[in-house]
């Protein structure tokens, strides 16, 4: 893919921070720059399309009452708490489910990067 010249602006401990990533993983500052730029976008992407998606159902009315998600809150929490608890100290097998605070809206198991994004938002 051709590549263009781009030139920004950074404080001087972020500019350390780069230069001691590019040392440790014998990447050029370069690279790795491109590929934070990447990733951020990507992300960015990804939540402008969520939210799009979220106006869009709910100006279909797709939405539920404060009331109705108490209620289906509450319901899942009985469901987990009949489960057996695992002991203590225990790490989480591969078939196991994952927490809830890494679920996302599907039930389904978040990536590890998505994880971080979704604990920010709580």
């Amino acid at each position: 893919m051709p590549t263009t010249v781009f030139t920004l602006r950074i404080d001087d401990k972020l500019k350390q921070q780069l230069e001691s990533l590019a040392a440790a993983t014998q990447r050029t500052k370069s690279f790795l720059a491109a590929e934070a730029l990447r990733v951020y976008l990507a992300n960015e992407e990804w939540l402008l399309t969520e939210i799009r998606e979220g106006q869009r159902q709910a100006r279909a009315g797709m939405t539920v009452s404060g009331q109705e998600m108490d209620e289906l809150l509450a319901s899942l929490e009985v469901e987990r708490k009949g489960s057996l608890p695992r002991p203590s100290g225990r790490q989480r097998q591969r078939d196991e489910p994952a927490d809830a605070a890494n679920m996302d809206a599907a039930g389904k198991a978040m990536s590890p990067r998505n994880q971080g994004r979704n604990s920010e938002r709580q």
